[in-house]
Parts: C-alpha cells; sequence; structure tokens
C-alpha cells in the first residue's frame, strides 16, 4: 500500500494505491470519510458493502462513494487485487465552504437522499449521461412545478414509466414523491 505523506484531512485530493490481498483476511473494513470518494479498480474483483447494498466491481470498473458513507471492501477473488482510492474535499472543487459553487453543484450531491453510491464502468458514457439527466430532473422536480410527464420529456426519457422506474432506482422514491417532499406540486 502507498500513502501520500499527506494527511487526507490536510490535503484537497489524495490518491491512495491499495492492494487489498496484502490485508488480514484480504479486507479493508468498514470505514467512512469525509471526503468524497473515487474508486477505481486497477486488478482483480472487489466487493464493495455499504449498509444497505453490496456491488462487485471488476478491472477497469469504478465506483463513486459519497462524503460520510459507512463502506468496505474485500477481495472477491484468488490472486491480486487493487484499487485507486482518489479522496477529494468538496471544497476544494468548489473553491470554499458556503460559496455559490458549492451550493449549487456540490451540497445536492452531498445531501442525504442522494445515492449513497453510483458504480462506473467502461461502458458507461450512457449511463453517465442519463444520471446527469436524472439529477436534473431532481432539481426540476425541486424548482419548476412541471409535470413528471413533463420533467421526463425535458430530460431525454424515452417513456414517463421508465424515468419513474429508473428515478426510484437512483433516488430510492418515485418522482411524484420526491417532487411532494421538495414541497412542490404538479401545476
Amino acid at each position: 500500500m502507498n500513502r501520500s505523506p499527506c494527511p487526507p484531512r490536510a490535503c484537497p485530493y489524495v490518491c491512495i494505491h491499495t492492494e487489498i490481498d496484502r490485508f488480514p483476511e484480504r479486507r479493508i473494513s468498514w470505514h467512512w470519510r469525509a471526503s468524497l470518494e473515487f474508486v477505481y479498480v486497477q486488478e482483480g474483483t472487489v466487493q464493495l458493502r455499504v449498509p444497505d447494498r453490496t456491488v462487485l466491481l471488476t478491472r477497469g470498473e469504478a465506483v463513486f462513494i459519497n462524503t460520510g458513507v459507512l463502506h468496505e471492501y474485500a477481495a472477491a477473488a484468488e490472486g491480486p487485487c487493487s484499487v485507486f482510492a482518489h479522496l477529494v474535499r468538496t471544497e476544494f472543487l468548489s473553491g470554499a465552504y458556503g460559496s455559490v459553487f458549492e451550493e449549487k453543484y456540490f451540497s445536492p450531491v452531498t445531501r442525504t437522499g442522494v445515492p449513497q453510491l453510483l458504480v462506473i464502468q467502461p461502458d458507461s458514457r450512457e449511463r453517465l449521461r442519463m444520471i446527469e439527466n436524472l439529477h436534473m430532473a431532481a432539481q426540476l422536480l425541486s424548482e419548476s412545478g412541471k409535470t413528471v410527464i413533463e420533467i421526463s420529456e425535458a430530460c431525454g426519457f424515452s417513456s414517463p414509466g421508465y424515468f419513474a422506474r429508473v428515478f426510484r432506482e437512483t433516488f430510492g422514491c418515485p418522482p411524484k414523491e420526491w417532487q411532494k417532499k421538495q414541497g412542490m406540486s404538479e401545476i
């Protein structure tokens, strides 16, 4: 395991290379970070667990882990298993605590109700575009007062049913319920 000489709390960005297969029981036990964490699987297969979900990641896949999310890693197969964990403090990306940039772009991502983790696979361009569209839809549901159908069309979804299903899978509730929680209702 190679670590940066700068501890994560003191640095705005740290990249940690970890050979999971060299840890006792081939596991990095439960922990959380105050930074956004982007983990890329360099070699092997990794089992990543959060309290309510387990995902398997293979070489070339990555996952975004939100701030404060309890998680653990384990080598899921025999042989070498390593990851690069990129830790980024939100104020490094946004400029400062409380800045307009932080409030508009990072607070919505780090707030409760947003996915704990986002798996990114090599064929993820379409998925990433869909996630961007889902976040735009969540913002429109929170601020616009438009109907779910209007928002699903504006955000490029082929059908309102498909939009509702992937929205619920991502945010944990249907779009109408999200809209009510945010204090908006359809016109």
